[in-house]
C-alpha cells in the first residue's frame, strides 16, 4: 500500500490489494413476471393490462462476505456516508464504486473508496481519504474512459482525485457547487450567471446562462442534462434545461425530491386528497403522472417501477416491488437473517441495461455487529 500526505491535514492512500475474505458462490436465480407470484419460475398472463406488459425481472444473490467486509469493517459504514455523494455508483458494466466512512463525534474524519465487481464479489481499496479535524466532505464520483474520479471538499476547497494505479495526487478546482453529474460536469453559480463546465477541462465551458432573480442552484442531474434551483421565499423549485431554458417549476411536499437514475425524469411528493401523493415528473415531455401508491419506504423510484422497504406487523419486513404501469407490488426473496434486524437497503440502478444492484443492511439487534448482502435485479419492460 503506498501512502501519501498532503495539505498537512488529510491524507491519502491507494491500494491495489482486495479486501480480506473468501470468495461466496454466488445464489440461484429467480425470474418472475409481476403478477405470477413471488416464486417459482417465469410465469405469463393470458390478458394484458391497458397500461402495457408488466414488469418481469430475475433476481439474483450475489457474493457479499468481500462487499460486507468492505462496507462494515474497521469500524467504518456505509449507511451515513455521505449526505450528497451517492455511495453506490455504476463505474463500468460490471463494476461499481462503493463510499464508506468512519465517524468521531458524529463527524467523518475518514472515507474509503472500493472498487466492486459483482459478479465475482471482488472488491479492492482504491483510495483513502483523511481529515482528523472533519474538514473533508465527498461529493460525488464519475467514471470518464474507463478511469473513475472522486470529487470531495476539504475546508470548502474542492478536489478532483483521479482513482489510478499510479496513485497521482488530488487535483484543485476552482470553484464547484454541488455534486457533479455521473458525467463529469460540474456547475458554479454567481447569480444570475450560471456556469456548467467539464470537471476535466476547467476552462472549457459547456455552457452558460442567467436563472431568475431569488433563485438559487440546488441540484445537477446525474447525467448532466438538467439543474434544479430553489425559488426564494416560496416552497418551489425551478428546473432548467442545460442550454438555459425555464423548464418548469413544482412544489414538493416538505420540499422533498430526488431525481431518478433514468435521465429526464424526478420524482416529489405532493399533498393529495386526504393522502401524500408521489408524482414523476417527464422534464422533457413536461408530462406529469401520479405513482401508484401503498405501503412502504421507497429506496429507488424510476418511471417505470419502484422498490420499497415494508415493514409488517410483528417486526417482520421485505423489500417489494412495484410496477408503476399495473400496480402490482411483488415480494422479492429479500430478509434479513435469522436473529437480526434489517436496515435502510441501497440500489443503484443502470437505467442501459435495466439494472439494479442491491445492497441489504442487517445488525445485531444491540447493533454492534453489522452484515450486508447483496443482490442482482435485471429488468424487462
Amino acid at each position: 500500500m503506498g501512502r501519501r500526505f498532503w495539505a498537512g491535514a488529510l491524507s491519502f492512500c491507494l491500494c491495489l490489494a482486495g479486501c480480506a475474505g473468501a470468495e461466496q458462490e454466488p445464489g440461484e436465480v429467480s425470474s418472475h413476471l409481476l403478477g405470477g407470484g413471488s416464486s417459482g419460475p417465469e410465469e405469463s398472463r393470458e390478458s394484458e393490462p391497458e397500461e402495457g406488459r408488466p414488469l418481469s425481472f430475475t433476481l439474483q444473490p450475489l457474493p457479499s462476505e468481500k462487499v460486507e467486509a468492505a462496507l462494515t469493517g474497521d469500524g467504518f459504514d456505509y449507511t451515513h456516508a455521505s449526505p450528497r455523494a451517492r455511495v453506490l455508483e455504476w463505474a463500468g458494466e460490471d463494476r461499481l464504486l462503493l463510499l464508506t466512512d468512519r465517524e468521531e463525534l458524529l463527524i467523518p474524519v475518514e472515507f474509503r473508496v472500493f472498487s466492486w465487481v459483482p459478479s465475482t464479489g471482488e472488491t479492492v481499496l482504491l483510495a483513502g481519504l483523511s481529515d482528523p479535524a472533519g474538514n473533508l466532505s465527498v461529493q460525488g464520483s464519475f467514471v470518464r474512459e474507463g478511469t473513475p474520479y472522486l470529487v470531495f471538499n476539504q475546508r470548502y476547497n474542492p478536489y478532483l482525485l483521479p482513482l489510478t494505479p499510479e496513485g497521482v495526487d488530488p487535483i484543485p478546482l476552482s470553484w464547484l457547487n454541488g455534486q457533479p453529474s455521473r458525467t463529469g460536469l460540474g456547475v458554479w453559480t454567481n447569480h444570475p450567471d450560471v456556469t456548467l463546465y467539464d470537471l476535466l477541462e476547467p476552462e472549457g465551458t459547456v455552457s452558460q446562462f442567467q436563472c431568475q432573480e431569488g433563485e438559487q442552484f440546488e441540484s445537477l442531474s446525474p447525467d448532466g442534462d438538467y439543474l434544479v434551483f430553489r425559488v426564494e421565499n416560496k416552497p418551489t423549485f425551478a428546473v432548467y434545461s442545460r442550454k438555459g431554458q425555464r423548464v418548469r417549476e413544482f412544489s414538493p411536499l416538505w420540499l422533498a425530491w430526488k431525481w431518478c437514475e433514468t435521465p429526464g425524469y424526478l420524482v416529489y411528493d405532493k399533498a393529495g386528497k386526504g393522502t401524500t401523493e408521489t408524482v414523476l415528473a417527464d422534464l422533457a415531455g413536461g408530462k406529469e403522472t401520479t405513482l401508484p401508491g401503498g405501503e412502504g419506504t421507497p429506496f429507488l423510484r424510476e418511471p417505470a417501477f419502484s422498490l420499497l422497504r415494508v415493514l409488517e406487523e410483528g417486526g417482520a419486513e421485505t423489500v417489494e416491488l412495484l410496477d408503476h404501469r399495473t400496480g402490482e407490488r411483488t415480494a422479492l426473496d429479500i430478509h434479513p437473517r435469522e436473529g437480526t434486524q434489517g436496515g435502510e437497503p441501497l440500489a443503484a440502478y443502470d437505467p442501459d441495461t435495466a439494472t439494479a444492484v442491491i445492497l441489504y443492511p442487517m445488525s445485531s439487534p444491540d447493533g454492534g455487529e453489522k452484515w450486508v448482502d447483496a443482490y442482482l435485479l435485471k429488468l424487462e419492460f
